[in-house]
């Protein structure tokens, strides 16, 4: 049985602000969100582990409304608990996202506050599950958050620098 399901990675330059971080935490998200679906499972708990540059340890632990596989869900989750502790004393180097206290489908009571909008919910899950449909058929880089095109200082980043002849523009 699966305990939990996680992925990281130490970043080819330090990261400096939020939007990197969150472009970082949303690449991972997507390989967690990928890995719970192929399981058939839901995380009732997240965490994010960072690494600053001095590699002191730093982890936010955080619950979703709802259980979720969902990748932009996992994201925001985190990225709220990150952005309202971390305070920028030094650079991030790298970062773990983890999803726990598993539970799969079958078995899963799904329980909302008074204040979750059930509709925006199942929305984003018909989103989700389209956009996986396609993920699934024609290859897992078909479609990507707009965010993950930029540099995102991850190793094996596929952005390219077009390096034109020096020589024609003189």
């Amino acid at each position: 049985e699966i305990k939990s399901i996680g992925h990281g990675v130490t970043l080819k330059a330090d990261l400096v602000n939020t939007f990197e971080v969150r472009c970082v935490v949303l690449e991972l998200a997507q390989e967690i969100s990928g890995r719970l679906r192929e399981n058939g499972l839901f995380a009732v708990a997240l965490e994010l582990d960072v690494r600053q540059n001095n590699l002191n340890h730093i982890v936010y632990r955080t619950r979703p409304q709802t259980p979720t596989q969902s990748a932009k869900e996992i994201c925001s989750v985190l990225m709220k608990s990150f952005a309202s502790r971390y305070n920028w004393d030094l650079p991030i180097r790298s970062l773990t996202v983890r999803a726990s206290q598993l539970c799969d489908e079958s078995g899963t009571v799904f329980q909302t506050d008074l204040f979750s909008d059930l509709e925006k919910i199942e929305k984003q899950k018909r989103i989700d599950d389209a956009v996986w449909d396609v993920r699934d058929r024609f290859g897992e880089k078909k479609i990507i958050p707009a965010s993950l095109l930029l540099n995102t200082k991850m190793p094996g980043s596929s952005t390219k620098e077009s390096v034109l002849p020096g020589m024609m523009y003189k």
